[in-house]
This record gives C-alpha cells, sequence and structure tokens, in this order.
C-alpha cells in the first residue's frame, strides 16, 4: 500500500530462545531441548546461526558442544535446538551454559541467549573422624587416625586435611601434615599418620588437632576436628608403640554415629 510516495513494509518477525533445566542423569544420555521461536509466521525463508557457550558446565564432560544453522520454511515459527547431556553419577552443583543465536537472516534477534541449568541427581557423600580424640606416647613415631566416610557411597570423593597447633607445636612436638583424601566409589575409610617428635624432655601432656574440610563433592560429618594428645614420654607404652613393636594393640572403643 502506498501512502503519499512512501512504501509501508512489514516489519521483519523477531527470533527468541527459551532457557531449559533438567537433571543430568547417569545411566542414559539426555538432551536439553531449546525452542527458538518466530515471532510471526514468515512468507520468505528465515534463518539463524546458533552456538554452545561454556559456563560453570563445560563442553565434553558435562554437555557435548552443538552448532549449527536454523532454517524457517514459509510459514513455520518454531524450531528445535537439542544438546545432548554428558551422564555422570559424581555430585556436583548446578551448573550452567548458554545457547547463543547469531546471524539472523530475515528476522532480527529479540531474546538472543538460552540459557541451560544441569542439576546434580547424585547424592552428597559425607566425611567424618572416627573418633574425637586419640592419645599416643611421646615415644611413639607416628599418630594414626582413620577417617571414615559415610553416607551416598556409589560416587568417588575427597576431604582436605590439615595439622593446627595447640599446646604441641609443628616442628618442636610434631611434623605438620596437610593434603587430600581421595576416596574411591564405596571405599569408606582412610588414615592420616602424624609423625611425632620425641624431643627426650620431661613435659606434661601436649595436645594438635586435625581439621577436615569439604571439598564441592563432600559435606562433612560432625566430627571433622580431632584432638591429637601427646602423652609424656615416662615409659609407658601406647597403643601406637605397642603397633610399631608388633605387640598386639588393644581393641578401639566402638564409636557411635549419628
Amino acid at each position: 500500500m502506498f501512502v503519499g510516495s512512501s512504501l509501508i513494509c512489514a516489519a521483519a518477525p523477531t527470533l527468541s530462545i527459551t532457557d531449559a533445566t533438567f537433571k543430568e542423569g547417569n545411566r542414559v544420555k539426555k538432551a536439553a531441548t531449546f525452542t527458538v521461536s518466530l515471532s510471526a509466521a514468515s512468507t520468505a525463508v528465515v534463518q539463524v546461526d546458533y552456538t554452545t557457550v561454556d559456563g560453570t558446565a563445560k563442553a565434553g564432560s558435562d554437555y557435548q558442544a552443538t552448532s549449527g544453522t536454523l532454517a524457517f520454511a514459509a510459514g513455520d515459527t518454531t524450531k528445535p535446538i537439542n544438546v545432548v547431556i554428558k551422564e555422570d553419577t559424581s555430585f556436583e552443583r548446578a551448573e550452567k551454559f548458554t545457547v547463543k543465536l547469531t546471524n539472523p537472516l530475515n528476522a532480527t534477534i529479540a531474546d538472543a541467549v538460552g540459557q541451560a541449568t544441569i542439576r546434580n541427581d547424585d547424592g552428597k557423600p559425607t566425611a567424618q573422624f572416627s573418633a574425637n580424640s586419640y592419645s599416643v606416647g611421646e615415644g611413639a613415631q607416628r599418630a594414626v587416625l582413620t577417617v571414615h566416610r559415610a553416607g551416598s557411597l556409589k560416587t568417588p570423593t575427597s576431604v582436605h586435611y590439615a595439622t593446627i597447633d595447640g599446646t604441641a607445636h609443628a616442628g618442636a612436638d610434631y611434623r605438620a601434615q596437610s593434603g587430600i583424601l581421595n576416596f574411591a566409589a564405596n571405599e569408606t575409610s582412610k588414615r592420616i599418620e602424624v609423625p611425632i617428635i620425641n624431643d627426650q624432655k620431661r613435659e606434661t601432656s601436649e595436645f594438635f588437632k586435625i581439621k577436615l574440610t569439604g571439598t564441592k563433592s563432600t559435606v562433612l560429618g560432625n566430627r571433622s576436628t580431632a584432638t591429637v594428645t601427646i602423652t609424656r614420654n615416662d615409659g609407658a607404652q601406647s597403643s601406637a608403640d605397642q603397633q610399631l613393636q608388633g605387640l598386639p594393640a588393644p581393641s578401639p572403643s566402638p564409636v557411635a554415629y549419628p
């Protein structure tokens, strides 16, 4: 239609993409589906490019990188984009990636980014000390503590540990230790060994602590710190001494878990 000498042309349709939220799965492959919509049917072919972009979710480990071109035939108003999600059995917090639209033909872009949220569906494992305290004679070579894992056991997990000075001091009474305990699937316990220094002095009992710190795949139990007491070297043999000399150690007291 003409108005005066000007031709009024219909505005180009606009393109938008939806967001998507889904569970990661651990047995079969799943696809996240994003829907790209055209605001109105067009008599001309509409095209738009798309590509996935990493966020906290990474291509190759969390999802399969995807790119391509969508073509809307005359009269079409919606097209899907399917992105394959990688299955795993590790606990993770929710992770995100995006699908971005670019280079439209015969249309403009109103919403260029679709956000995907991958929700974890694996149980969170826990790790905790088997006891709140441990005593060792100053003449012993080491203190040995056990970290017990509880909760979901089907996935690997890890926990950090580090010694902390009390009245006993690293370098003078014991050798500082820190690191990561890595638990394989179905593994329930790991040992921490701390060398004890015999300074040949007559001293009262001293103590230091070992503290557990959770990782992103671990939540701590209610015994995340253990106290290690070094008893003075007065000739008495500790259970650790007996073990080092090949003698039977006394049976540990049972530990009740909440």
